[in-house]
């Protein structure tokens, strides 16, 4: 996999076997902005099951660069480092933080972060070499090959501007990205006209009130998306194209079709994609999870990933699409035709398989499975284990880097027992597609003549009934065909189906 940016000439490789860890602020983790690390972790792990990816996220609510260079960083990503030793690579994504103290700890000032930075790129060489003498070849300074980095810059603020400050300070990560061939997403200037646009409607779309200082779902998602739009992923998830009247598969990409068969006005085949767009939350115990409102805010985002069925030469009308005996969406010919686009869709067994993955790092995360929002004490919370118990050494730690690592290979391991289970739930299976023709409702028509009236329709499997007046019983007239003349008092008439 090859990210690829305008604002740097540099690539980060993801190949087999990786660690990809995200560093932020409660913006990326915490009571308002967890959803940031599920929507990016689960890109990592849905979208290349091929290789087996580690999500990691050690951001902190109220973190700021410095505090991350000095204490996160060293503190939870050396063990991280340490279980990755031998992995092909390793990404780390770092954010840009505004939290911290005017003239205290350059937290608003871009030569400060510029300096930060320049430092955060060089992990793990620099946290290593700070704290002692290593037995393993982890000091060669090496980060363009096992160690890699993005940096993503702030977000506009809720306000009617955006706070251009935070573009501002942001261009400090930007230069030092810039000038060590690292990708840099420019998130102000990629959301500034949603943000403000929203703003300027007077829809609030930012919790923590009252400061609403934090984006709520929607605008987490629009963030997400955006960040990996700019970093250029390969957003063609998979294309099937289907010849309805030849029975025959024209071609397709990333995923295969096979035992393709029609019957009358159906087709049925077998599925069987390399890989699938990232899962988002959509209300499940709680509306706290529902980001469907990301795609009203930024309707491009609807086709940023496209996992595509298109289906030419159908006869015209209205098909039902059934995943696994289950009915996932009903389109017409014309958008099968065009191609249907199965990444906003949240029903049916893809939906179920994202759905898990998400689940799964909840606990690996330690959050609630239906509530997002809040910790969820009682259930597997492994990632608050770990740092708890390096928050707990690592400000004692004498011994050395090798020492310390052993001292967290236990957390390691249950973490790394998650990740065996969120690469499982990615893997993707044989799924049976059937797209079927609806029945076409028939039409009816009534004619006056004199005395009377005749009442025709255009499908002979519906029967026609009767009724006097209304809301009364209708009746079924017992042999009546098209055309059917009544002689009668006025009446009432409908078809139903003799299905």
């Amino acid at each position: 996999m090859l990210f690829f940016t305008s604002c740097a000439p540099a690539q980060a490789v993801l190949t087999n076997d990786t660690m990809v860890t995200t560093w932020s602020d409660s913006f990326g983790r915490g009571p308002f902005g967890q959803r940031q690390n599920f929507f990016l972790g689960s890109f990592f792990i849905s979208y290349y099951p091929q290789y087996f990816v580690s999500y990691r996220d050690h951001s902190r609510s109220g973190g700021n660069n410095l505090e991350m260079l000095l204490t996160r960083v060293p503190m939870y990503g050396i063990p991280d480092a340490g279980s990755s030793y031998g992995k092909t690579n390793a990404l780390n994504i770092f954010y840009v933080s505004q939290n911290g103290t005017i003239g205290t700890d350059g937290s608003f000032d871009s030569n400060s972060i510029y300096g930060f930075f320049k430092e955060l790129l060089q992990y793990p060489t620099n946290s290593y070499n700070r704290v002692g003498y290593l037995t393993n070849d982890w000091t060669q300074p090496n980060p363009q090959n096992l160690y890699q980095s993005i940096v993503i810059g702030d977000i506009p603020y809720n306000t009617a501007d955006g706070e251009p400050e935070a573009r501002d300070y942001s261009y400090g990560g930007r230069s030092a990205a810039l000038e060590d061939g690292v990708p840099f997403v420019d998130s102000w200037t990629n959301l500034v006209s949603v943000f403000t646009n929203a703003y300027a409607s007077g829809t609030n779309f930012w919790f923590n009130a009252p400061a609403y200082d934090h984006p709520a779902n929607e605008l987490q998602l629009v963030w997400d998306l955006t960040n990996l739009r700019s970093l250029r992923v390969d957003t063609n998830t998979y294309t099937a194209v289907l010849d309805f009247n030849a029975g025959t598969v024209s071609c397709t990409n990333h995923c295969t079709v096979t035992g393709l068969s029609r019957d009358g006005n159906s087709l049925s085949f077998t599925f069987h994609a390399d890989r699938m767009a990232p899962g988002f939350y959509v209300p499940d115990g709680y509306i706290t999870n529902d980001c469907r409102g990301a795609f009203t805010l930024m309707p491009s985002l609807g086709n940023q990933f496209c996992e595509i069925l298109r289906i030419t030469n159908l006869p015209p009308g209205n098909y039902e699409l059934n995943i696994d005996g289950s009915n996932v969406v009903t389109v017409t010919s014309a958008q099968l035709a065009a191609g249907y686009n199965g990444f906003t869709n949240y029903s049916g067994a893809f939906w179920a398989q994202k759905k898990e993955i998400l689940g799964l790092m909840c606990d690996l995360l330690g959050y609630s499975r239906s509530d997002a929002s809040t910790y969820a004490p009682g259930t597997n919370v492994s990632t608050q284990t770990y740092e708890s118990w390096a928050s707990a050494r690592w400000p004692t730690n004498n011994a050395g880097v090798d020492d310390y690592i052993a001292e967290m290979s236990d957390r390691e391991s249950e973490l790394q027992a998650e990740d065996v289970l969120i690469h499982a739930a990615a893997q993707q299976t044989n799924h049976v597609f059937t797209v079927s023709r609806l029945p076409v409702p028939p039409l009816l028509s009534i004619e006056s003549i004199e005395n009377g009236a005749v009442v025709t329709w255009t499908n002979a499997g519906y029967f026609l009934q009767s009724a006097t007046n209304l809301p009364a019983e209708f009746t079924t007239i017992p042999g009546a065909t098209s055309p059917y003349t009544n002689f009668g008092p006025m009446e009432f008439f409908r078809l139903v189906t003799n299905q």
